[in-house]
C-alpha cells in the first residue's frame, strides 16, 4: 500500500513537472500586455500613457535608437504585439515548440534560446530599419519563437532542418525584405542553439 502511494505521488510530481509551465506563463503575460495596450489604444477608462506616447510604443523596441532604455525594451518588446492576430499567430508555436523542446532540455535552455532568438531578431530589425522603409518600432515574440522552433527542428531532424530553414528564409524574402532581415538572424540562432544542444547531449552521454 505504501509503495503504491509513493508511486502515485512520484507520478503526480512528474506529471506536474512535465506540464508546459513556461510557455503558458509567457502566453499569459503576453495576453495581459495585449489587454493593456489595446485598452490604451482605444482610450478606455483604465488605459494610461507614459510620457505622452502610447503604452505600446513605450514597451516596443526602438530600432532608430537601439541603446535607448538599455535592456528593458529588449524584454518588454517580447511580450507586446501589434494586435490580437499578431499575438495569436505566435502563441500556438510558442506552446508547441516549448512542449516539444522541454522533453530534451531544461527550462533554462528554453529561456536562453528565447532570449538569443529575440535579441538577434531585434538586431535584424535595426538593420531592416536602416536599410529599408521598415517602421522604427519592433515588437512581438516571433524571433524567440522562430529560434525555439528551429532549435527543436535541428536537434530532432538535423539535416532536414536545413531544408525547413531555407524554405522559411525564401518565403520571408518573397514576402518582404524587412521580414527577412529581422527574422533570418533568429532562424540561424535557433539552428545554432540546436547544434549546441545536440553537442552537449553527445558529450554528456
Amino acid at each position: 500500500m505504501n509503495t503504491a502511494k509513493i508511486s502515485d505521488s512520484n507520478l503526480a510530481r512528474q506529471t506536474l513537472k512535465n506540464l508546459p509551465w513556461l510557455p503558458v506563463a509567457l502566453s499569459l503575460i503576453a495576453l495581459g500586455m495585449l489587454i493593456l495596450t489595446e485598452a490604451d489604444s482605444t482610450q478606455a477608462v483604465f488605459a494610461f500613457e507614459l510620457g505622452g506616447s502610447s503604452l505600446k510604443s513605450q514597451l516596443a523596441f526602438d530600432t532608430s535608437a537601439p541603446l535607448k532604455g538599455f535592456a528593458i525594451p529588449v524584454l518588454t518588446s517580447f511580450f507586446v504585439h501589434e494586435n490580437p492576430s499578431h499575438l495569436f499567430s505566435n502563441l500556438p508555436w510558442l506552446i508547441i515548440a516549448g512542449i516539444a523542446l522541454q522533453k530534451y532540455c531544461s527550462i533554462g535552455w528554453i529561456i536562453a534560446v528565447l532570449l538569443v532568438g529575440h535579441s538577434t531578431a531585434l538586431l535584424g530589425a535595426v538593420a531592416a530599419h536602416h536599410l529599408t522603409s521598415a517602421p522604427p518600432l519592433a515588437l512581438g515574440m516571433s524571433g524567440g519563437v522562430f529560434a525555439l522552433l528551429f532549435t527543436w527542428l535541428f536537434y530532432r531532424f538535423k539535416f532536414w532542418s536545413w531544408a525547413a530553414l531555407l524554405t522559411v528564409v525564401f518565403l520571408l524574402h518573397a514576402t518582404h525584405l524587412a521580414l527577412l532581415l529581422s527574422h533570418a538572424p533568429a532562424l540561424f540562432s535557433g539552428w545554432l542553439c540546436g547544434n549546441l544542444l545536440l553537442r552537449s547531449k553527445i558529450k554528456s552521454a
